[in-house]
């Protein structure tokens, strides 16, 4: 049918035509190669370990600073956890972690009526300057600069 339309000079329509029998062809061989091939999902167990770490970490529990806290709940070694998010994303699963929780410090610090040291409670470190070190080296400010550029 598209090589006789080719071939036939009769319509103005001649080229809209063909791309859109063209277009056709191409759409109807898609549909019958995806009914005819079961297109599956092949997820690695480090694939696997990574989701399952992000999923704990972004839940609202509290959360840890600790690699071992999130390999205990996933119920691997801590160096299994190690080296299948750093082979998955690239990156140590403590980068995320300090990510996440410098990340809730920041929103926590925006509410001024929590005093600094109930934020570092709050996140898990035993002494407010513990948490006033980890956020100076995470964000280049202390959380009380940070609270002031708010």
């Amino acid at each position: 049918m598209i090589y006789r339309k080719k071939e036939s000079k009769e319509s103005p329509f001649q080229k809209e035509i063909l791309r859109n029998l063209l277009l056709v062809f191409v759409c109807e061989a898609a549909e019958i190669f995806l009914k005819s091939s079961k297109v599956e999902v092949h997820t690695t167990r480090n694939e696997e370990i990574t989701d399952a770490f992000f999923n704990l970490l972004l839940r609202p529990i509290k959360i840890s600073n600790k690699t071992t806290f999130y390999a205990d709940r996933l119920n691997v070694s801590t160096k299994h956890l190690i080296q299948a998010v750093k082979l998955t994303t690239g990156k140590s699963p403590g980068v995320f972690i300090n990510e996440k929780i410098s990340d809730d410090a920041k929103l926590l610090l925006a509410d001024n009526r929590l005093s600094i040291s109930h934020i570092s409670e709050k996140l898990g470190f035993s002494e407010t300057s513990s948490f006033s070190k980890f956020f100076k080296k995470q964000t280049g400010l202390s959380p009380s600069q940070f609270r002031e550029q708010l």
